[in-house]
């Protein structure tokens, strides 16, 4: 039986239009992807004009609005098209710059709320990633406050996205929570890049899906409005997460030697193809971007409806307000833009000043200490770990994990499994929705897992909160594949990323309140497995003129006897601050030089500050000898000593005991004196 669409004209019109405005654009740039928008034309048309998928234009960042994000994000030009016609902030002249320098119609889908995009995709598999966090989000907000913030997260992906391992990590994490507000949209075209599917792949999707207790709708012809509706309805009785295997042909509406085929898939279809399709369609081939006055009217309905929706449910949002103090006491100290929170986070420099201690300490045991006193705080901290809860010290101990039935206030903590790619995805999500602070926690070395995701984080500005523990060598015996070498330069080198790495308890509180009072994107904190001595001495210790830096002097020794004329100063980072300051200790004694220990807590903080305080950091004066101390790689420390002495690791650790592999790669006292003898200063 084939369902009955009441405004099925007003659909077609509106999926023509989708088809010729994705050409236009594809086509006046020169560069894009035609295939997917030719495909998933009626899709999207019944997704925003007929389904109950609820939004409004007027207000983007609506929390109780459905969320739909395109993972396939190689087909961006039918979401900006879409997102133009449905009255976001996206102009027909916005349109004609597709692909453009400084485009709000970038290539991929960028993340901007404001426009209707809700997540930066491209990379397939992440935006099915993310669309699992947004269900995450939508899940603890309805855990907590109730129905009120009950709604729906909608992803189209195509066969790319369930290629790539992400997507086993991330459907595989709905499933067994039991998202059933998740719908993935499965744009089954059976055509990649390359080639047809059957050349690279020969999945089984549909028992696959069930394998991750998703429900499964079939749609055998994704290109009728009719039975995609039919589709659709099966989603009001929806209990488990849902899959729709939507059987399109890409590149609908092209001639046959490129639709249905992957040469539709990558490049622009050509300006006879586009003239052919407009003519076969009833539209003048030489009109561009031509949206029909009465598709506009149909539309402008359809926005008055969302607006009264919209309105309705702020009435009642502030009727709850009312009728629920205690909820909304806790409402407002989440929401960023209300001065409760911005009080309750005054308190909470104050409150971490309880780390402080003297005592030598595991920064991830500090660090897990920082975070008991956080979520005590801070209704919105949650957070979870790729299954090593227990080594990195992320779990906040009083509190309960989510479960699939247990989303509530006291459901903090996010048992995320083996899945560290899904994992940083799922969190870039949460985060983005402004109403909780997410971190997620792993070992350092399994960073590279989740770098994309990572990267994606830094583009978007997502307030992401990555935590990373056992940050070195220092891991011991477990070894190479254990310790982290090259991470540290790595996530270093990455625009947009914060990345701290503390030397002791008031470093690690320090890091916190500058992440409560500055965050503008994410960040990542690197933690020693190992005990490390305190290197502050400082009774007024401060954020603002130590962390806030990225680089400060945390020792100043000068000697008794003036033996020399110069000066030496040590940058180090971590567990390796401890280190120079034995090394300056040394110094000072048999050589008889002043000797500054500059702590680097983070390079990306240090080069936002002015000339004149990096140089009195550096001491550029012509007699300062200066030496980099840290147990990963040396790339990126000349910044700090130029042509002076960098003391690290460029190979691969060992598996041994940690002492023994200090001594192995030279991180001692006696190796760093012999290096600076030998070393020809000038």
């Amino acid at each position: 039986m084939v369902a009955k669409v009441d405004n099925l004209q007003d659909l077609k019109l509106m999926a023509k239009t989708l088809r010729a405005l994705s050409l236009d654009a594809v086509q006046t740039a020169n560069s894009g992807h035609p295939g997917l928008p030719l495909g998933c034309a009626e899709l999207m048309a019944y997704l925003y004009l007929s389904s109950d998928f609820r939004f409004h234009s007027g207000d983007p960042c609506w929390l109780a609005r459905d969320q739909f994000v395109l993972s396939a994000g190689h087909g961006s030009a039918l979401l900006y098209s879409a997102l133009h016609l449905m009255e976001y902030d996206i102009s027909l002249e916005d349109l004609k710059q597709f692909r453009q320098l400084d485009s709000k119609c970038p290539g991929h889908p960028e993340f901007h709320i404001e426009c209707g995009v809700e997540a930066t995709t491209g990379p397939l598999g992440q935006g099915l990633a993310n669309a699992v966090g947004m269900a995450v989000h939508a899940k603890m907000m309805e855990g907590r406050f109730g129905e009120l913030f009950k709604k729906k997260v909608y992803a189209l992906a195509g066969d790319g996205c369930l290629m790539e391992g992400i997507s086993h990590e991330a459907l595989s994490f709905a499933g067994h929570y039991n998202l059933d507000n998740l719908v993935i949209i499965y744009d089954y075209n059976r055509i990649t890049l390359d080639a047809d599917y059957s050349v690279s792949c020969s999945d089984a999707v549909k028992e696959r899906m069930k394998g991750h207790n998703f429900d499964v709708i079939e749609i055998s012809d994704g290109n009728s409005i009719e039975a995609i509706a039919e589709g659709f309805a099966q989603l009001e009785k929806q209990t488990r997460p849902v899959i729709i295997i939507l059987k399109t042909t890409i590149g609908l509406g092209l001639s046959p030697k490129l639709a249905g085929t992957h040469f539709a898939h990558g490049a622009p279809a050509g300006a006879e193809e586009v003239a052919n399709f407009k003519k076969s369609n009833g539209l003048n081939p030489d009109q561009f971007f031509y949206v029909p006055a009465s598709l506009k009217e149909i539309i402008a309905e359809k926005s008055e409806k969302n607006r009264a929706e919209y309105e309705k449910w702020m009435g009642e949002f502030s009727i709850w307000k009312q009728e629920n103090p205690t909820e909304a006491k806790m409402f407002d100290l989440m929401d960023k833009k209300t001065d409760a929170y911005k009080n309750n986070i005054d308190q909470v420099a104050e409150d971490l000043k309880a780390l402080y201690s003297n005592e030598p300490d595991a920064l991830r045991s500090v660090h897990g200490k920082a975070l008991q006193i956080l979520a005590d705080r801070l209704p919105q901290l949650i957070g979870g770990s790729a299954d090593l809860s227990a080594s990195d010290k992320s779990r906040l101990n009083d509190y309960e994990s989510v479960t699939r039935d247990n989303f509530g206030h006291e459901a903090r903590n996010i048992p995320f499994g083996v899945r560290e790619f899904a994992m940083a995805a799922i969190t870039n999500a949460i985060a983005a929705q402004g109403m909780f602070i997410s971190f997620c926690a792993t070992f350092f070395t399994f960073s590279d897992y989740m770098r994309n995701a990572v990267r994606l984080a830094a583009l978007s500005h997502y307030p992401s909160i990555f935590v990373y523990t056992h940050d070195s060598i220092f891991v011991g015996e477990d070894g190479p594949t254990h310790q982290p070498i090259e991470h540290l330069a790595s996530l270093r080198a990455m625009p947009n990323l914060i990345v701290f790495r503390p030397c002791d308890s008031y470093e690690v509180a320090a890091v916190w309140t500058w992440i409560l009072n500055n965050q503008k994107g994410p960040v990542a904190i690197v933690l020693t497995r190992q005990k490390v001595a305190v290197a502050t001495e400082n009774e007024n210790f401060s954020y603002e003129d130590t962390v806030a830096k990225g680089a400060y002097v945390i020792r100043d020794f000068n000697p008794s006897e003036e033996k020399e004329t110069h000066e030496v100063r040590l940058f180090a980072s971590g567990s390796e601050v401890s280190l120079a300051i034995d090394v300056a200790r040394y110094l000072v004694s048999d050589k008889g030089c002043r000797c500054k220990v500059v702590s680097v807590t983070s390079f990306e903080l240090f080069d936002k500050l002015s000339d004149k305080e990096q140089q009195s950091i550096l001491g550029k004066e012509e007699n300062v000898r200066r030496i980099s101390i840290e147990a990963a790689s040396t790339f990126g420390w000349n910044k700090f000593v130029s042509n002076g002495l960098m003391i690290g690791i460029d190979t691969f650790g060992h598996s041994a005991k940690a002492i023994d592999i200090q001594e192995k790669v030279g991180l001692t006292v006696d190796h760093i004196i012999r290096r600076y003898n030998e070393h020809k200063w000038t």
